[in-house]
């Protein structure tokens, strides 16, 4: 069997790590603790919990409707728990066998609520009662706390329109012409105790799950305040240590550059004396380059400082000429500098060091 060259060993090995996870509960599967830890974020955790508890309590409030209804004959009653009881066993499978599709099952169960509302409205109750309010309310519920804002106030537009439409009708309309139906007692009462207890569950499942959200951000803030304080305490350490070595660094050499220029003004021989001159030169360019170090150590550290000094800028440039003409001969090239005689006896007030840094071009020879 060959592999595809276009694709490494790594990103198959990820490809696979994906469709395993996609995969990796059972068709099958009717446990929640399995379904919850297939998904790593608590607020989707909170929503699948959310979403399994109404279930749970909407297949019960199924089942009483279902007892109570065949025993006192409203087979309406009946029929629609029924047709309700088979939407959310399926949901109730789904949920458990692909989490992923969380959205989608709060969207159905939010339509069956409006479903819900509709009929206790316009067919059975013909009026407002308890039990519609509370199921307008868990749909409010559950569409800001599943479905987000936006989704949300949508939802909840919609679920309040029937229960406004009822008060401008005055409770007068009925879409089977047929009297109203109140779900028998105990049956109604017991509903409207398990709507409570439902609303309150969801409550404290996504009020725990925000909770817990908010410590896990806590604990990684303070993670990121640890790991920048190890950063700093890191990047200030490798300031001290070339701070300490540059310092180190130019003792020696500005010794070196000091007893070139005395061996020089000893009027050497020819030989010595241009041997000098190569030592003068290489221990001022190193002097300089450890110069620029400390100048970079500086800035990094956000203490660097601009010297204002004043001089003569046409010796300066003379003097940046005369180092960077070595190089230049060395290269077989000309180097020549041509100034404004007017500016022979003009003194700027700069810093000198930063400026022969700026005009000093030996990269381009090197």
């Amino acid at each position: 069997m060959s592999i595809n060259p276009g694709f490494s060993i790594k990103q198959i090995c990820i490809f696979g790590d994906y469709f395993s996870m996609k995969n990796e509960l059972p068709l099958f599967n009717w446990s929640l603790q399995k379904a919850l830890d297939s998904e790593p974020d608590s607020f989707i955790k909170a929503r699948i919990r959310i979403i399994y508890t109404i279930i749970l309590f909407t297949l019960l409030k199924a089942a009483i409707v279902i007892g109570i209804g065949s025993a006192t004959g409203q087979w309406q009653q009946v029929a629609r728990a029924v047709i309700v009881c088979c939407i959310y066993i399926v949901l109730v499978k789904i949920l458990l066998y692909k989490p992923s599709c969380l959205q989608l099952l709060a969207h159905i169960m939010i339509m069956v609520g409006f479903l819900i509302v509709w009929t206790n409205i316009f067919v059975f109750a013909h009026k407002i009662n308890l039990l519609t309010i509370q199921i307008v309310f868990m749909i409010m519920l559950s569409s800001f706390y599943t479905l987000g804002n936006t989704f949300g106030i949508i939802y909840s537009i919609i679920s309040v329109f029937p229960v406004m439409l009822s008060l401008v009708l005055k409770g007068n309309i009925s879409l089977f012409n047929n009297g109203p139906q109140e779900f028998a007692s105990p049956g109604f009462e017991i509903i409207v105790v398990l709507n409570f207890i439902s609303i309150i569950v969801a409550h404290y499942l996504f009020f725990r799950a925000l909770i817990v959200h908010i410590k896990e951000k806590e604990k990684l803030n303070q993670q990121l305040q640890n790991s920048i304080a190890e950063a700093n305490k890191l990047a200030e350490s490798k300031s001290n240590f070339l701070s300490t070595m540059s310092h180190e660094l130019r003792t020696p050499l500005s010794s070196v550059v000091g007893i070139a220029e005395l061996l020089l003004e000893d009027k050497p021989e020819e030989r010595q004396k241009e041997n000098l001159k190569l030592l003068h030169f290489s221990a001022i360019d190193l002097l300089s380059l450890i110069n620029n170090v400390l100048d970079f150590n500086k800035m990094d550290s956000d203490k660097m400082a601009l010297e204002m000094v004043p001089f003569n800028l046409v010796e300066f440039m003379h003097n940046i000429c005369s180092v960077l003409r070595i190089k230049t001969i060395n290269k077989g090239l000309e180097l020549t500098a041509d100034i404004d005689e007017q500016l022979e006896h003009v003194l700027v007030i700069s810093d000198p060091t930063r400026l022969s840094q700026v005009t000093t071009i030996r990269n381009f020879f090197a």
